[in-house]
């Protein structure tokens, strides 16, 4: 569990669920669960035990587990900085000062060993480094914003392969119990015209009012160049139980101000309000969008005011996570292409954005646990559908869904066929080698290059970027 306590019962039943014969792995489930093959498919990667063993992180019984199970100080484990694995390339070296690591070719890869024999990942907070690094012949590979896309398009012999298909969906979430104790982002913490309350947001009319207030295709044109679309729920378009047919809220100032004149008894219109939304430093999408919903929020009464301050991406994390900022945006990128994977963090008290945001709707949780354990497709997707419903409904968060990444890079001949990228990633080829990756970000601010490389610092948070 979270302290660190391990189950040897729960250990038990899974040595006894997982038999290996030769080749062969079978698992026997104790009941139906749905993402079952799409979470194998993708995360079902194993540490040797012989191989852990020998190097003292583990004794191999369920008790020895303890000291693996979220340690107090993961760097003194032999896990944190050894990796073991049958992987094309090999852990040669990790500078966690200097945020580098260098990845060498494993010779002894069971297929075909890869073409590049070493790989240097780097950390560089500005843009215009990369930019640089990447015009100089210094990098290869680089991430680019979608409002940063066009410094690099005029590169010459950098090629950008876009409209390539992703899973991601980003959202505006409301927080409807905001913890206002020595708070600066929420003013007098009052509804006097200089601050909000800390149940605020748990008014429907003001999450239905900012909803309306948000001008969706100034957005899309301006933050991400045309490639997104308003999504109508946490399940993003592509994925299964995707509902086509679901309605979301659009720009209307006047449907917006409508809210607002009765949200809270009709005294957020007359006395106003005053609140920060914070976004991580460096990114410029994230800095877009919150200037797109200060100027239709704004605009509608002047008694309205939203500020903008930047932070860095840990402050970030760590201030949503304790409840503190009124206003969080967020995205989630598929661990596994299962719905489950969606409406599990957006709409589920237990989630982790719908905790942050105070979110709690008994039909909802159930939902969602329905759905997990339910295997037959056409009662599974009809309860999707019922979600994005009460998404609908709730206004739980305003939704918007990245429809297609891109990818750009040197020394890619015609008919190249690039593979999905979950961000954009500018790619300088040598040699005729070609490299490919995406983005992530941990919560410590850590750039994660390729999906196969979990951040060395923290393991990643799961799905969010």
């Amino acid at each position: 569990d979270d302290t660190g306590t391990v189950n040897v019962a729960l250990f038990s039943e899974a040595a006894r669920a997982i038999r290996v014969k030769n080749n062969t792995i079978s698992i026997t489930l104790k009941k139906p669960f749905a993402p079952f093959m799409s979470i194998m498919a993708l995360w079902s990667m194993v540490v040797s035990k012989k191989w852990t063993m020998a190097r003292g992180d583990w004794d191999g019984t369920a008790g020895g587990l303890s000291k693996l199970n979220n340690p107090k100080r993961p760097e003194d484990t032999v896990l944190f900085t050894n990796a073991n694995g049958t992987g094309p390339f090999r852990l040669a070296q990790w500078d966690r000062q200097s945020r580098q690591v260098i990845l060498e070719r494993n010779d002894g890869y069971w297929r075909k060993p890869p073409a590049l024999k070493r790989i240097v990942i780097r950390t560089v907070e500005d843009f215009g480094a990369r930019r640089l690094m990447l015009q100089q012949g210094d990098g290869d590979l680089i991430t680019v914003s979608r409002p940063e896309q066009t410094q690099v398009e005029n590169l010459a012999g950098v090629r950008i392969a876009d409209n390539l298909p992703t899973l991601i969906t980003d959202g505006i979430f409301m927080n409807a119990k905001i913890d206002i104790a020595g708070n600066p982002d929420v003013g007098s913490g009052r509804l006097d015209g200089t601050g909000i309350p800390s149940d605020f947001f748990a008014d429907i009319n003001v999450r239905r009012g900012i909803a309306q207030a948000f001008d969706y295709d100034t957005m899309i044109r301006d933050c991400w160049r045309g490639k997104a679309a308003v999504g109508t729920g946490p399940i993003p378009k592509g994925l299964f139980g995707y509902p086509s047919a679901a309605k979301w809220y659009a720009y209307d100032p006047r449907l917006a101000a409508a809210a607002l004149r009765v949200a809270w008894g009709g005294q957020v219109w007359s006395m106003g309000f005053r609140f920060s939304v914070l976004f991580d430093a460096g990114n410029p999408t994230r800095q877009c969008i919150p200037s797109v919903l200060k100027s239709g929020v704004e605009t509608l009464n002047p008694r309205f005011r939203i500020d903008m301050k930047s932070i860095t991406w840990a402050q970030f994390n760590q201030r949503y996570r304790d409840g503190k900022l009124p206003v969080f945006i967020v995205g989630w990128v598929a661990d596994f292409p299962d719905p489950d994977n969606f409406v599990t963090p957006f709409m589920h008290s237990s989630g982790v954005y719908a905790k942050a945001e105070g979110y709690r709707n008994p039909e909802a949780d159930r939902l969602v646990g329905q759905a997990r354990f339910e295997t037959d497709p056409v009662r599974r997707e009809a309860m999707y559908a019922r979600l994005h419903e009460i998404a609908f409904n709730d206004v739980n968060a305003p939704y918007r869904i990245p429809q297609t990444s891109r990818s750009c890079g040197r020394g890619c001949g015609a008919g190249t066929q690039t593979p999905r990228s979950l961000g954009l990633t500018c790619i300088r080829s040598r040699s005729g080698n070609k490299v490919y990756g995406s983005q992530r970000r941990c919560h410590r601010g850590q750039y994660v290059f390729m999906p196969w490389l979990p951040c060395k610092a923290c393991g990643v948070e799961r799905g969010q970027v």
